[in-house]
């Protein structure tokens, strides 16, 4: 049901958003995906009926046609201009499911630090957590250690990275499970694999 999607965000103003021009449905979309990381069509479209319903009898929403495709082309104008972001479907290579991910399309961007606040690793990561990351979406994109196929990497593989030899196991663990959490990992079958925000990141949708 509609209900699965929660209550309608309420949304900041259109100055503190930055998304002149766009109605309160727009805005309250798009923090509403930001706020789950990603989610899939199915649920994008839900969160939208949930807004559209709460919102209609605003003038700039009464009987006005809110559809997925419509929405994200709306938002992509103005996100890109202002904040060099993109609201993106991608596939989960995994289940086959297709997501709705807000990436930034910053160049160079995966070398977040945490100085660097427009970085697409939008997360409370430090800097030694984004190197783990880092080392390994290497390491899983690497053709050389894919053997042509899908890349994953083992609790093990993980833990004798350079980058996270500064981590004690639970620290480690934790943060495997913040970044599975967040969508940027994939844990499957024990094994660890790209998430869908990293494929969209990365260009792989």
């Amino acid at each position: 049901s509609d209900d699965e999607a929660g209550a309608p965000v309420i949304p900041a103003g259109p100055e503190e958003a930055g998304l002149n021009g766009l109605t309160i449905v727009h805005h309250g979309f798009i923090q509403a995906v930001m706020a789950r990381h990603a989610v899939t069509v199915g649920e994008a479209e839900r969160i939208l009926r949930v807004e559209a319903r709460a919102y209609q009898k605003e003038p700039s929403v009464a009987d006005r046609d809110f559809t997925l495709m419509g929405v994200m082309g709306d938002l992509n104008v103005p996100l890109s201009a202002l904040a060099g972001m993109e609201v993106k479907r991608v596939a989960d290579e995994v289940s086959g499911d297709v997501y709705v991910v807000v990436i930034n399309k910053a160049p160079g961007a995966l070398d977040a630090t945490t100085q660097d606040k427009t970085a697409k690793l939008a997360t409370t990561l430090d800097e030694k957590s984004i190197g783990v990351y880092k080392a390994m979406v290497t390491t899983l994109t690497d053709p050389e250690t894919k053997h042509g196929r899908r890349g994953y990497m083992s609790p093990g593989a993980v833990a004798i990275l350079r980058e996270a030899r500064a981590f004690t196991p639970q620290s480690l663990n934790a943060l495997l499970r913040k970044l599975v959490d967040d969508k940027w990992l994939q844990h499957v079958e024990g094994v660890y694999t790209l998430g869908v925000r990293t494929h969209a990141e990365l260009g792989d949708a």
